[in-house]
């Protein structure tokens, strides 16, 4: 259990607790080691023993340890102690933004949209390194002091290492993907969505949807259109109320397609907030878009507990995608749960939710489709037949329900055959075409005689482009040749070289000093992003070493007086900083002890950075007594005996001397930090000494007698 005062990981001193979550508690610290303030992050005890949890907290260390970027709270240590699993985090002071939001009421245009494009570059370098935060909402998103705006808490993070990522996590309900609440697949349009969702509370100062459960906003996250933000504040501008629309399309690939995009209409939002350039996707309403629930779901979502306690899995939710059936086929559910039609945001002409309470224990099964804005119901019974009444704006058919359900069931099954034997036979074309492309087949100057040229000029049917990537482009209208080179610009150098390979492309760096670019990221690149050029090709990115100073060695300080250490550290180009007094055995009070940096080697650090150091104050204060008593020495008669008692350091702590009064006693108290000494008595004694012609007289002589003796603490 973690205690104010008790010391992590031999370093980290904890001060305070400054916030708790669902699995951890957050606390300011103190690193002895390097003198600074940090936050630690340690899970709550009731987790640590569930493996699970300790995977998942390892994660968020691992995951966002390789990041670093200005808008990210930095990761610098994971450890575990006695059961205690820690992250040390870089402590930033200021608020969240949630909180801002709460104190403010509403942000102002300018200001919401500004601190979108500070989070968006953060989840940028984030995404650019594989990462995916999947839990973006303003309780994540910290405004420090200085008005640095930072993304923190990567606790559901994942490394996005494959193309599909199966996430569980829910999530923060208010700011859920549809995607994530289905508990489906879930990739970097998530964090676009719950974006857009944060942008939307930002603007209006509130969240689009609320409810009494978990599962019922989840639910409207899934099935009910975002509402605009002008609805609450007119004054949003277009290009700002467009942004947020298209980042919380239900659809993702409806959204932008990646965050470098969303940053450049976010930018344009603030030169020229009125102007309506954000391209919208277009909707299609002639598609069949049909999902089913099941009974035991739809009570979930009304609240019924003994029923259902979840939102709707991928395993009993039946989807079909627009335009994956001809308009006007019933869609069948062929589980074992009774379905009941939901809408759906795709469906048009104002379908309305069945109400399950309509729902009649003799009909199995029921079937919606929506059709040129009609509606049809039908209660079909298992052996296919017409069970029930069918409602429609038209007068339906006269076949036999039965018939109607075979045919349609069979024109589906053409209609996916045919589907599938096409786009294999697509797969087919792009793989020769491939292959064709890298034999030089298509070479214009016709390496095999004939001088064919395909693409050029005429869009073939058997051609397959990319205009997004251009990984499969072999030519353009234009007539160049090559594939279009990504946009690094920005990245860190691991990922953009990792990008640029994956491409095909040969990539050479070339390091400079630039002190307006962040170090390790790239600042130019040649041939520019967009740039077609055959595969092979070298392409030359230009990386930042940041701002480059003069390295000076820290001298040594160890010992020195707090006089001299003024002299000594501000004659080697750097600065004194902190100076803190502690307790120490070895140096002796007023000397230095210890500083920020290790002190049995040589260290160089940039000229101008700051020494802390620790001047001693002796060891640690303990005071001890000794009751003195000493008798007549041997052969004594002088009255000219001297009595001292000597600390095992070579303080006199007492002395007496002539005439001295034996037996002789004295307390000696207040003895600091001397354990332990000596008794020495001195007095003179009868001799004999010879002079030159060996005459012998009587002479004096001094005798010392020395006696250890141990003290008494105090």
């Amino acid at each position: 259990m973690v205690k104010i005062g008790m010391m992590i990981g031999d370093r980290y001193e904890i001060l305070e607790k400054i916030g708790t979550g669902g699995t951890s508690d957050v606390y300011k610290a103190k690193c002895h080691k390097l003198n600074r303030f940090v936050a630690v992050k340690v899970l709550k005890q009731e987790f640590s023993e569930n493996t699970s949890f300790v995977q998942k907290f390892r994660t968020e260390a691992q995951a966002a340890a390789g990041l670093m970027h200005a808008n990210i709270v930095n990761v610098y240590d994971v450890g575990e102690e006695g059961g205690i699993y820690y992250i040390v985090m870089e402590l930033v002071e200021g608020i969240t933004l949630k909180k801002y939001i709460e104190k403010k009421g509403r942000l102002s245009v300018k200001e919401a949209v500004s601190i979108a494009i500070q989070v968006s570059l953060g989840i940028e370098a984030a995404h650019n390194n594989h990462i995916i935060h999947r839990d973006i909402k303003p309780q994540n998103i910290i405004i420090s002091k200085e008005g640095r705006v930072k993304v923190t808490d990567f606790g559901i993070a994942k490394a996005a290492s494959s193309n599909t990522i199966t996430s569980n996590v829910m999530g923060s309900v208010h700011y859920t993907s549809p995607e994530q609440a289905r508990g489906g697949y879930s990739d970097a349009k998530s964090d676009i969505y719950s974006l857009g969702i944060t942008l939307f509370e930002m603007l209006t100062g509130r969240v689009p949807f609320t409810g009494d459960t978990t599962v019922a906003i989840a639910i409207k996250h899934i099935q009910e259109e975002m509402p605009s933000p002008r609805q609450f504040v007119p004054d949003v501008p277009v290009s700002v109320e467009k942004i947020v629309l298209k980042c919380t399309q239900k659809v993702p690939d409806k959204r932008y397609l990646s965050m470098a995009e969303l940053i450049e209409d976010l930018k344009k939002s603030l030169m020229t907030p009125d102007d309506d350039f954000v391209n919208m996707p277009e909707k299609s309403r002639s598609a069949v878009h049909t999902n089913t629930m099941t009974v035991e779901e739809r009570n979930a979502a009304n609240g019924n507990r003994e029923t259902a306690a979840g939102i709707p899995s991928r395993e009993t939710v039946k989807e079909v995608k627009p335009g994956s059936l001809a308009s006007g086929t019933p869609v069948r559910n062929t589980g074992d749960r009774r379905p009941v039609p939901v809408r759906d945001e795709e469906n048009v002409g104002g379908t309305r939710m069945w109400d399950a309470g309509q729902v009649s224990a003799q009909t199995p099964e029921y079937t919606q489709t929506v059709q040129e804005g009609h509606r049809i119901r039908t209660n079909q019974s298992p052996d296919g037949t017409n069970g029930g009444q069918q409602r429609t704006g038209k007068k339906t058919s006269g076949k036999p329900a039965g018939k109607r359900t075979a045919e349609s069931e069979d024109r589906t099954e053409r209609i996916l055959t045919t589907a599938v034997v096409v786009i294999v036979i697509l797969i087919a074309l792009i793989v020769i075409y491939i292959f064709a492309r890298m034999s030089g087949a298509f070479d214009k100057k016709g390496g095999n005689g004939t001088g064919t040229e395909i693409g050029s000029g005429s869009n073939s049917g058997n051609e397959q482009s990319n205009g997004q990537n251009g990984d499969m482009n072999g030519t353009d209208p234009s007539g160049k040749t090559g594939i279009e080179i990504h946009d690094v610009v920005g990245m860190m150098r691991s990922a953009a070289k990792v990008n640029l390979t994956e491409q095909g492309f040969k990539v050479d760096i070339v390091e400079i000093e630039d002190e307006n670019v962040d170090f390790g990221h790239v600042i130019s690149q040649n041939p520019k992003a967009g740039t077609r050029a055959e595969l092979g090709t070298t392409v030359t990115i230009t990386v930042s070493l940041g701002k480059v100073v003069e390295q000076v060695a820290i001298p040594v300080l160890l010992g020195r007086t707090e006089e001299e250490i003024v002299d000594v550290v501000e004659g080697a180009g750097l600065h004194l900083g902190e100076i803190t007094y502690e307790y120490n055995d070895t140096y002796k009070e007023g000397l230095v002890c210890s500083f920020n940096y290790p002190a049995d080697q040589v260290i160089t650090v940039p000229k101008g950075t700051e020494i802390n150091v620790v001047i001693s104050l002796g060891p640690k204060t303990v005071m001890y007594y000794y009751d003195l008593y000493v008798t007549e020495p041997a052969g004594y008669k002088y009255d000219d005996a001297v009595v001292e008692l000597v600390g095992n350091d070579g303080t006199v702590l007492y002395k007496a001397e002539a005439p001295v009064i034996f037996p002789l006693s004295a307390h000696i108290g207040n003895i600091r930090n001397i354990s332990s000494g000596t008794i020495k008595v001195s007095y003179k004694v009868d001799g004999i000494a010879y002079d030159s012609n060996g005459y012998g007289y009587i002479t004096y002589e001094t005798k010392t007698v020395e006696t250890p003796v141990s003290f008494t603490k105090e």
